[in-house]
């Protein structure tokens, strides 16, 4: 039996009214052999239905489509991660910052040149 199966089973045995309410079939009180071993069989069935639900849950940098949140957040579609998608628009930023004062600085020394001699 996997570990995960044994941890519910575990899980189970530490509430025993729960235990023998939802595997005591002939309602004698105790759980017999055939009783457990159906106890043991449910407990495999549910850890791999919870295994099969973990592996197939949103994984990293897998993007969904789906409508923000909060309110006024950008709906943005892309093919990069987030992260990605943030390091290229930081990139970006600074580029296109570094262009404007470039730009304004050029232009107040043609403003001065042309302008005030």
């Amino acid at each position: 039996m996997d570990h995960a199966a044994a941890d519910l089973l575990r899980q189970w045995k530490s509430d025993r009214a729960a235990l023998i309410a939802r595997f005591d079939t002939d309602r004698d009180g105790q759980i017999s052999q055939d009783e457990w071993e159906h106890a043991r069989q449910q407990a495999r069935v549910e850890a791999g239905a919870s295994a099969v639900m973990a592996e197939s849950g949103p994984q990293e940098g897998v993007n969904l489509l789906a409508r923000p949140p909060a309110g006024g957040l950008p709906y943005i579609l892309s093919g990069w991660s987030q992260a990605e998608l943030l390091r290229k628009k930081r990139w970006k930023l600074l580029a296109y910052s570094g262009l404007f004062f470039l730009a304004g600085g050029l232009a107040a020394w043609i403003y001065q040149v042309r302008f005030i001699g």
